[in-house]
């Protein structure tokens, strides 16, 4: 290793492996078979670049928490893969650009140990 320089495993801490920079309508048709593929390239060309530990903030139809099921059982090599799945977001506009990758919520009911004695 005379010449080398060794470093621990980086961790990339925002992408979303399901989307890879093109139209976004072009992306939005492919199917979810295509798109896992893809997100399988794109998270092994991540571990390549030496990120063995990937932070994935968001897809549609849970494809890349499908993905770190299979990289985890060890079907598929690819880096550890911290996945959220569908991002939840208010309702608004553009939301729906990005096909079914956002779940709307516009409230929700906050639950703490003090709200069962009322």
């Amino acid at each position: 290793m005379t010449g080398n320089t060794v470093i621990p495993g980086m961790i990339e801490a925002h992408l979303h492996l399901d989307l890879c920079g093109m139209d976004t309508f072009e992306e939005n048709v492919q199917s979810d078979s295509y798109r896992v593929l893809r997100a399988l390239k794109l998270a092994q060309d991540n571990l390549k670049k030496g990120y063995t530990t990937v932070r994935d903030l968001g897809d549609r139809n849970n494809i890349v928490i499908s993905l770190a099921k299979a990289i985890k059982d060890g079907l598929v090599m690819g880096p550890d893969v911290l996945a959220s799945g569908v991002i939840i977001t208010p309702t608004e506009m553009g939301n729906d650009f990005f096909g079914a990758m956002y779940a709307e919520c516009d409230s929700c009911l906050l639950y703490t140990s003090d709200a069962a004695d009322d």
